[in-house]
């Protein structure tokens, strides 16, 4: 958001290039969140909710906006977070953070990949969910509008008790636990249970099976996870929603498929506006989605697959 003040020859004009920092967050995570200027107009000033970087050499702007936002940079700005109720980074600390620029050749190539890249998402975001434009070569039918409650059993399991708690056995699976899954980390404290109560619970919950999905209730509220193994698992009753698909819709179609502003939006308005957001089992079920006929469902979710694996490994390699 910008907004017009009286122009000011006494403070520093932003400039093309220049990078932003948020100074303070009410979460460690979101301290020195990282924006690069992009404009030219004249007459741009910050505020003082953020502080400003220009380099005495400019690096190429789309690697330096990656480059910040990488997960072994953000590392470093998580670890200078200062605070209890809300935390707060020191400026003098971030500049004498040490980060890596390469070659200019390379900070070019690296930049415009992936800047292609926030491209072909952006665009596929608002192309594909939720308006239903994008068609893939060869798909012509109208997208069918339902609700999950109506395709699919929306459900939980019987409750485990912290005492069935083990170090082995059986995953359990919390809703941090997704959110990590969502990240690409993994749990510092995995939590199992015992075969037998596993098997016990399961007589009466049932089983997750391949392309279910399961979605987070509480906390970070409709962060979802999809089965992709036969392996067993049980989660916490309350904290995660289970989306019995039983083949209905395709498994990486229904997992992107909550990824999109359709869905997103709609658990943001059904959670309310307390102070503890919850995606309940009736949300769910009300919970809209768009459907195409199967075989393009394979062929939306193979797509946003692959492009997420792009990701992931391009990520890797610049983190090394």
């Amino acid at each position: 958001m910008v907004e017009k003040i009286e122009i000011d020859s006494s403070q520093n004009q932003v400039k093309y290039g220049d990078v932003f920092f948020t100074t303070s967050s009410e979460t460690p995570d979101e301290v020195g969140m990282s924006s690069v200027w992009f404009g030219t107009d004249d007459n741009i000033y910050l505020n003082s909710f953020c502080f400003g970087y220009r380099q005495n050499i400019l690096n190429n702007p789309f690697y330096t906006a990656y480059l910040f936002r990488s997960p072994s940079v953000r590392k470093k700005f998580i670890f200078l977070a200062q605070g209890i109720s809300r935390y707060n980074i020191s400026k003098t600390k971030v500049m004498e953070m040490e980060v890596g620029f390469p070659s200019s050749q390379e900070q070019a190539r690296i930049g415009a990949f992936f800047k292609h890249l926030d491209d072909l998402i952006t665009l596929h975001q608002r192309k594909f969910f939720p308006s239903c434009k994008f068609k893939f070569i060869g798909f012509t039918n109208v997208w069918e509008q339902r609700k999950l409650g109506d395709i699919m059993a929306v459900t939980s399991v019987k409750r485990i008790h912290q005492s069935d708690w083990q170090d082995h056995g059986i995953r359990f699976l919390r809703a941090r636990d997704i959110v990590s899954f969502m990240n690409n980390e993994e749990p510092d404290d995995p939590l199992y249970i015992s075969k037998e109560k596993y098997e016990e619970y399961s007589k009466i919950s049932g089983k997750v099976e391949i392309d279910d999905l399961l979605v987070t209730g509480v906390g970070t509220i409709g962060v979802p996870y999809l089965i992709k193994s036969s392996t067993p698992i049980y989660f916490k009753d309350g904290n995660i929603i289970w989306f019995r698909n039983n083949k209905n819709i395709g498994g990486p179609f229904f997992y992107y498929s909550f990824t999109s502003s359709q869905i997103q939006n709609f658990i943001k308005e059904s959670a309310g506006i307390g102070t503890v957001g919850t995606y309940t089992i009736e949300s769910g079920k009300k919970t809209p989605i768009s459907l195409p006929q199967k075989q393009e469902q394979v062929r939306v979710g193979t797509f946003f697959n692959q492009l997420d694996n792009l990701i992931t490994l391009h990520q890797r390699e610049q983190n090394n």
